[in-house]
């Protein structure tokens, strides 16, 4: 295996493996409570901890990723997962499991962001890194996506202990390839970002706010989806198989536009009105679903939204590493961490308005962050001239 395979086999194996392992363990949640021997209910708090401590860890393994080394950062992530699914094996107390989860947030977060730092190597090079992320994000979902099915078959096959045996095992594949993988490969090397200086950056602070106002949309479609759909008519079953497809059409999103910057098609200097457009398909769609009670026209709008929410975040990702190319983990952790509180404060009010009003009266919150979102991103296409 030659240098930029191997930079290729391993991203795609990062991106993968943590999309996999976070589902997962969501898959798990029954059997880990009777584990436990705890109401399920109570379960759900490992997450909470899980994705609290992995957005100051993707923020401290973007900055290692460039002070350090990222193909250490990438192997740390590796073995603090597979830890702590090995642990979480045999956990037999909340706080035992609690520790696992806060462990595979930890790895989490520097394998995410290691992984998101190596794709423009891995695909298309450092010139075309919108392009790049947009294709190599497609893995993160890739790996999402299969759990699932994978969950169910080991599940059946060798239980509950074995089941997480096998994810620790899954995430040992990358350290192996990672061995073939050199700095020249990558194409990486050390820097010594200037924090303070990215800090006082508008530009950074701008894309931040784009995230800040599209996490909380893209989470909203995952935890409500279904019960819009089943709001406008849609059995249970039927609504599970559109996620599905709301969520392939987001894959599908990703990789027109890899190919569409490939090729230039759209020159990423374009990136931030790019988004702009993404943003306002976006806001035009939810709208319609906030207005139709047809089951057809619900349908195709969410699938066109998965179309059109699907490249927004490596897009913006890309824009930020032709920005700052000296400081790629630096500049990404920080846009993370900035945009991440969006999540923190938006998902509790759209969670409390679809709990107390109908799905169509609830979108109202997502459509105004839709708007928001395609003002702020305007901005920044004003603001790079």
């Amino acid at each position: 295996m030659d240098g930029s395979q191997a930079v290729l086999a391993v991203t795609i194996a990062g991106a993968f493996v943590f999309g996999m392992v976070i589902v997962l363990l969501s898959c798990l949640k029954p059997q880990l409570a009777g584990q436990l021997n705890v109401p399920e209910e109570r379960v759900t708090g490992l997450w909470a901890g899980m994705n609290l401590i992995l957005v100051p860890m993707a923020f401290l393994g973007g900055l290692l990723c460039d002070l350090w080394d990222v193909r250490a950062v990438f192997v740390l992530g590796c073995v603090l997962i597979a830890l702590a699914l090995l642990g979480l094996r045999w956990a037999t107390s909340y706080r035992a499991a609690l520790l696992a989860f806060l462990v595979t947030g930890i790895g989490g977060g520097f394998l995410s962001t290691a992984s998101i730092v190596l794709m423009p190597a891995a695909f298309f090079g450092r010139h075309e890194a919108s392009a790049s992320l947009n294709m190599g994000n497609v893995f993160f979902a890739l790996g999402a996506l299969v759990a699932p099915t994978l969950c169910d078959v080991l599940l059946r096959a060798s239980g509950f202990r074995r089941t997480l045996g096998a994810g620790a095992l899954l995430c040992l594949i990358p350290l192996v390839l990672i061995a073939f993988v050199s700095k020249e490969d990558a194409n990486i090397g050390q820097s010594r970002p200037d924090l303070l200086m990215l800090l006082r950056d508008p530009m950074l602070w701008l894309a931040g706010a784009v995230f800040f106002l599209y996490a909380p949309l893209e989470g909203c479609l995952h935890t409500w989806g279904s019960t819009y759909l089943q709001n406008v008519g849609h059995s249970e079953r039927k609504a599970a198989h559109l996620i599905a497809g709301f969520w392939s059409c987001f894959l599908l999103g990703r990789l027109v536009m890899a190919y569409f910057q490939h090729w230039r098609i759209l020159d990423e200097r374009w990136d931030p009105w790019v988004v702009v457009l993404l943003a306002l398909g976006a806001t035009v769609t939810l709208a319609n679903l906030a207005g139709t009670v047809k089951r057809g026209s619900a349908t195709t709008g969410l699938l066109l939204l998965g179309f059109f929410l699907g490249p927004i975040f490596p897009t913006l990702i890309g824009f930020l590493f032709s920005m700052y190319p000296n400081a790629p983990g630096t500049s990404f952790g920080t846009m993370f961490a900035i945009g991440s509180a969006g999540s923190v404060v938006f998902a509790p009010v759209i969670g409390a308005r679809f709990h107390r009003q109908s799905a169509h009266r609830a979108l109202r919150i997502p459509l105004f962050l839709g708007m928001l979102l395609m003002i702020v991103a305007l901005f920044l296409g004003l603001a790079m001239g």
